[in-house]
């Protein structure tokens, strides 16, 4: 693969280019999530708030609502605010879709660009640009992580931010100058204004200089590299992280602190389906996370994660022997990247945190483990006995991935691998979001394309799908609410009740139309009413 060098200058910008326009290209193919709506609303909130504080003179668009008994302000601001504002800039306010498709293009634009960033570190890691490619593919085709890419505006910007912020961390400890250090901050400042959980970084970094300093004995040299650096960042990140969050912009101190006790506990009380049985999200046991990992990561990269894994521990015993955590810039790398997976899956563990469907929070921990599994398989490609079987279940692996997302596309978000098992739809949440209302709407429109359907959906996001179609598709189709009545009623599955009346057959079960099927599973079903009458054709 030398001669590839002299093609590096090429073959990297094509590589991006080529998944920026794939990714456009299929962006459109995904409905809405269930809490897109919400956070469209928490933009306009902090937009407020700006235009109070700042006397700005625009007409106030929630009057009943004040930022700082928002329950938002608890969240990242940044990102729902700046939506709001090119909304505005782009004219869509009276336009549902097109103001929430253009946010579909923000949440996959930021990761398009985080993974830039992750090419940049593994190249740095490896000091080998094919290597920072082939990782990024994994990345790339990580089903769920490729789906959520294009449509979930919560945990996608922080698993971006964490990974950019991992890049920036990297680069200020390999350079310790003031400007890595600025850049650091100003990262450091989007990853904790994204969600709570953010704030390891920054704490992480002061952890790793510490650790550092001890290594080397607080070494005059040392010193010197960082006494103008390290209070640049340290002040360069609270200032940016003020800054970028308007509900910090009063006693900041205060309501940071209350941001904190409030996450690290969420009282939410709602049931997850796990291994066949709901638990609350408060009561949920200490495996569920790593249970969720395994079995919705494909396999291949589990087994190269663990390979990787044991050499950072290998390598880290080995430095210990010697008093050290690290012995060169490769080590360090291993040692930080493994740190930002393992830490926030222990602490979630350890307090026992509330978790909602799914691992889908804690995303942001899988491209630090996507850089340990490159490290497997780097380490086990150097075995010159078995590198071309370990390339061939390298490829093997990418290629049977990249064959199901295709194959199953847009339901990537929807991905099990084997040690899932069977019978999906009874032993785990499934599509929690809601966004397989969207291809259900599409296929019982295209069963009856010249008449006026009555449906209900029996979730929120059923809805939310509906108005994202164009008029040319909710013409067809007039929804019911509450108490009334509708012919065709569409269902997501969700939650204990439905699910129950489900195996039941309770109504509106009892005469399935069609559903949609994923590995095998039931995912969304259109179900039809024998005993609906439609009163205006009674009344004519």
């Amino acid at each position: 693969m030398i001669f590839l060098n002299k093609y590096q200058q090429l073959i990297i910008p094509v590589f991006f280019l080529a998944y920026l326009l794939i990714g456009l290209s299929v962006l459109p193919d995904y409905g809405m999530s269930w809490d897109e709506a919400a956070q469209r609303n928490h933009g306009i909130v902090a937009f407020d708030y700006i235009n109070e504080v700042l006397d700005l003179g625009h007409e106030k668009q929630r009057p009943q609502s004040n930022l700082m008994r928002h329950s938002a302000r608890h969240y990242g601001l940044w990102f729902p605010l700046m939506g709001y504002g090119l909304e505005n800039l782009f004219g869509l306010s009276e336009d549902f879709r097109g103001r929430f498709l253009m946010r579909h293009i923000m949440v996959f634009l930021l990761f398009w660009i985080a993974t830039i960033f992750f090419f940049k570190l593994l190249k740095n890691r490896f000091d080998d640009w094919k290597t920072g490619l082939l990782g990024t593919t994994m990345l790339i085709l990580s089903p769920r992580i490729f789906a959520h890419s294009f449509f979930n505006p919560k945990d996608i910007v922080l698993l971006s931010c964490y990974l950019i912020s991992t890049y920036t961390l990297i680069r200020f400890f390999q350079k310790k100058t003031i400007k890595h250090g600025v850049f650091h901050a100003v990262a450091c400042a989007f990853v904790v204004n994204s969600r709570v959980p953010g704030i390891i970084i920054p704490t992480f970094t002061l952890g790793i200089i510490l650790i550092d300093f001890l290594q080397n004995k607080f070494s005059k040299d040392l010193f010197n590299k960082y006494k103008f650096s390290l209070p640049t960042f340290i002040f360069a990140t609270l200032l940016f992280t003020i800054l970028l969050n308007p509900s910090l912009w009063k006693a900041p101190t205060e309501q940071f602190t209350e941001t904190f006790q409030s996450m690290s506990k969420f009282d939410w009380s709602s049931h997850l389906l796990f291994n066949g049985e709901f638990i609350l999200g408060t009561e949920l046991p200490w495996h569920y996370v790593p249970t969720w990992i395994t079995i919705s990561t494909p396999i291949v990269y589990l087994f190269f994660f663990i390979i990787g894994a044991f050499f950072v521990f290998k390598n880290g015993v080995r430095s210990l022997i010697q008093l050290q955590i690290w012995q060169n810039k490769n080590e360090l790398i291993d040692v930080i990247l493994f740190s930002l997976f393992l830490l926030p899956i222990l602490a979630v563990i350890i307090k026992g945190s509330t978790l909602y469907d799914g691992w889908r929070q804690l995303f942001f921990v899988y491209p630090s483990m996507i850089g340990v599994t490159t490290l497997g398989f780097v380490r086990l490609a150097n075995y010159k006995k078995i590198k071309a079987i370990i390339f061939l279940i390298f490829a093997f692996g990418l290629l049977q991935t990249g064959f199901r997302m295709t194959k199953e596309h847009p339901f990537q978000y929807l991905y099990f691998n084997a040690f899932a098992g069977d019978d999906l739809l009874e032993r785990y949440d499934r599509d929690y979001w809601g966004l397989s209302y969207r291809q259900a709407i599409e296929e019982l429109i295209k069963r009856y394309p010249y008449s006026c359907k009555s449906v209900k959906m029996k979730s929120y996001p059923g809805e939310e799908n509906f108005r994202f179609f164009g008029t040319e598709i909710r013409q067809h189709l007039d929804l019911k609410y509450g108490p009334q009545t509708a012919e065709f009623h569409i269902s997501n599955y969700r939650g204990w009740k439905e699910l129950g009346d489900f195996k039941k057959g309770r109504f509106p079960y009892q005469n399935e139309v069609f559903s949609i099927d994923v590995q095998g599973s039931k995912v969304v079903g259109v179900y039809r009413d024998i005993k609906y009458k439609d009163i205006t054709q009674e009344e004519k």
